[in-house]
């Protein structure tokens, strides 16, 4: 048969208030496959009246067989055009779905261990899981991996691109004839969050894989620890730096790029507030400040009570009622004040990407900005203003599914470890056309951070305190 658009029988069904339901088998089925083989038989045994699963399938009404690519003879009944009709059919269907919600998780049944009772009420909660997760996941940012794929090019799975396919495809992908620049946020995306900040210590493939990176394109750490402390994880010169969430900025030697947006005015303020937060704090365990310089850092993720985490809140807000030169920024588990000023991430991004088109003498840079904290929605929110995909790329770092409209971001990746594997994809010989042919290179003699001196940490005496610029290499807490 010649399929059919599935948009317009999508429409109606949502136009009838949801999916249908049956007393038994399946309320809905859609198959979406690219023409092979495979595909061919799995459509024709859904569709078939005398296929030997048609007893659990929910009728020809509520079963969409969907083929990828342009209309021709197949078993399927419907076609998308490539993959961003497939990503618009699921955005459908997760609408549709909240006229119907799954039902709430079953509480256990007291049934004995083992029965055919047992085994039939353990076999209905794991499929209502496994519903909800999939409601979940339709509804859900999609993963960067799905960018690395060929433009239009509806055959080949994110892992499969991942795995070097490109290369061969002979297909233009998203990023063709772009000059791109990476912009990484650093705890929580480069390495996993820990408990105490000094201990979040670059892994050595992770830094190669920047050190790469850094090579080919120009790439930035954008990070709330100061210049000297990020800059003491990472261990790499030809990096540009953005501290104290793009407060500060630097660029290698050689590089003219380099901006404080504040100066040591605020200093008493963030002191004067360290030491109340110290005296008031003191019998809080597990409480950590860290003295960024340009910020103070109110770490409570050691902090187990539920009342002791409270206290912190209410200390943290009685003090900026006494300091307007302070505000309060939320962070994952952190309370962060800094100089009330018009500064965030994402204006720091902004003033990096119109000094490196002025630095490359190039308009196009095509930004592409990685994080997994509250302060980077300001990053996400700058890039989503500037336009999706056209102008730039924002990516979430969460373990947990993030829903569309949940973040600013438009991309998700699940752990440090895939944010890993997606830079990389960056520097394989496969991705050549995407590499800066102009790209300065700065050797670490050339660096201005050759010659950086860190300071020590202080001796854990009472409620702990970081100093500015201090590292877990210079503590030994590595």
């Amino acid at each position: 048969t010649e399929p059919r658009s599935v948009g317009s029988d999508l429409d109606l069904l949502s136009l009838h208030g949801g999916l249908p339901a049956r007393a038994h088998g399946l309320d809905f089925v859609l198959c979406i496959g690219d023409l092979t083989t495979r595909d061919e038989d799995l459509f024709g045994n859904l569709t078939a009246p005398d296929s030997p699963y048609q007893e659990y399938l929910p009728g020809p009404a509520s079963t969409f067989t969907v083929s990828v690519g342009a209309p021709e003879p197949t078993q399927a009944k419907y076609y998308v055009d490539g993959l961003r009709e497939v990503d618009e059919t699921l955005k459908v269907l997760a609408a549709v779905s909240q006229a119907s919600p799954v039902p709430a998780y079953p509480e256990s049944h007291s049934v004995p261990l083992g029965t055919p009772e047992a085994r039939a009420a353990s076999r209905e909660e794991e499929a209502l899981m496994i519903a909800a997760m999939a409601v979940e996941s339709l509804n859900a940012l999609p993963s960067a991996f799905s960018l690395l794929q060929p433009a239009g090019d509806g055959a080949a799975a994110a892992g499969v691109a991942f795995g070097g396919a490109l290369a061969d495809t002979g297909r233009l992908h998203p990023f063709h004839g772009r000059k791109i620049a990476f912009f990484l946020d650093y705890d929580g995306t480069l390495t996993p969050i820990v408990e105490r900040p000094e201990d979040a210590v670059l892994s050595d493939s992770m830094r190669e894989v920047v050190r790469s990176l850094a090579a080919l394109y120009p790439t930035a750490i954008v990070s709330g620890r100061p210049i000297a402390t990020a800059h003491g994880f990472v261990k790499l010169d030809e990096l540009y730096y953005a501290g104290n969430h793009g407060m500060d900025i630097a660029g290698p030697t050689n590089s003219l790029i380099k901006h404080q947006v504040v100066d040591d005015m605020y200093r008493p303020a963030l002191e004067s507030a360290q030491k109340q937060l110290r005296e008031k704090l003191s019998e809080v365990e597990g409480l950590l400040l860290e003295d960024n310089r340009f910020s103070l850092s109110v770490h409570y993720r050691a902090v187990a009570s539920e009342s002791d985490r409270q206290k912190v809140a209410e200390a943290v807000e009685a003090i900026l009622a006494d300091m307007p030169m302070l505000r309060k920024i939320d962070g994952k588990m952190v309370h962060e004040l800094r100089p009330e000023v018009d500064w965030n991430k994402g204006r720091a991004v902004e003033w990096l990407l119109e000094n490196l088109k002025e630095e490359y003498a190039t308009e196009d840079i095509f930004p592409i900005y990685i994080g997994d904290d509250t302060t980077d929605e300001d990053a996400f929110r700058t890039l989503r203003e500037h336009g999706v995909i056209s102008s730039g790329i924002g990516i979430i770092v969460s373990e947990t599914s993030v829903a569309v409209g949940g973040s600013e971001a438009t991309y998700q990746l699940k752990s440090p470890t895939e944010v890993g594997e997606f830079l990389g994809w960056f520097t394989k010989p496969g991705q050549a056309c995407l590499f800066w042919q102009n790209k300065k290179h700065y050797s670490n003699e050339q660096s201005q951070y050759a010659n950086l001196r860190r300071a020590t940490a202080p001796p854990r005496v009472g409620l702990p305190t970081l100093s500015a610029g201090a590292s877990a290499a210079d503590s030994g807490a590595a």
